[in-house]
């Protein structure tokens, strides 16, 4: 009776680290995303400053400044975006691998193969 219950207490928190690493993954990758977007922003807003300096000169004091600025924004729109794409894998991949390591531990320590819900009881 007793491996039975923990056999279940493991495929417990097995399932809760899937749930719970799925859905944290899942939302810092649309934050992620969403942070992008907004560095790009930055980025497209900083890109038309310096073009409207180098049209007029006269007109802004240091394009230098937006030009830092322009580069920053991209900078951080790619780190972004690369932590989202990382994040949006890992949403499906630590689900996969919890699961995986239930069933392989469990066939390590208690010689089961099948599914959990095909046992004898």
């Amino acid at each position: 009776m007793t491996t039975q219950r923990n056999e279940l207490v493991c495929f417990r928190l097995a399932l809760l680290v899937a749930i719970v690493g799925a859905f944290g993954c899942g939302l810092y990758s649309g934050y992620c995303f969403y942070q992008s977007g907004e560095w790009g922003q930055v980025a497209s807003d900083s890109s038309r400053r310096v073009s409207e300096c180098l049209a007029r000169p006269g007109l802004c004091l240091s394009p230098g400044d937006y030009q830092a600025s322009y580069d920053e924004g991209v900078n951080m729109k790619w780190l972004y975006w690369n932590r989202a794409f990382l994040f949006l894998h890992l949403a499906w991949l630590v689900p996969v691998a919890a699961a995986f390591l239930f069933y392989a531990l469990r066939w390590v320590l208690l010689g089961r193969i099948g599914p959990l819900w095909l046992r004898e009881i």
